[in-house]
């Protein structure tokens, strides 16, 4: 795992998160379940939402570890988020 997260900018369009100005967190419990959460704060130059918007498969059409199971925000300060579980 390289440590980058992908969120989603004020228009819903995939943006890189680095290590820089985020953190991964990824477990496992041993039994196949996976739960990865990632926050951080959008690339500079990325468009910002006018309010706090979810994202998910729903309106975005992405996967979180080949999985529909994720939720994430982005506020309009630039913080972003998600967590997703598998399977």
């Amino acid at each position: 795992v390289d440590n980058s997260c992908v969120f989603f900018d004020g228009n819903g369009d995939p943006v890189f998160g680095s290590p820089s100005n985020g953190q991964v967190v990824i477990t496992n419990n041993g039994r196949g379940n996976i739960n990865a959460t990632c926050h951080g704060s959008l690339p500079a130059g990325s468009v910002l939402p006018t309010k706090t918007m979810p994202w998910d498969r729903s309106n975005t059409g992405f996967t979180c570890l080949g999985g529909d199971d994720w939720k994430g925000t982005t506020s309009p300060s630039g913080q972003a988020g998600f967590t997703c579980h598998t399977p």
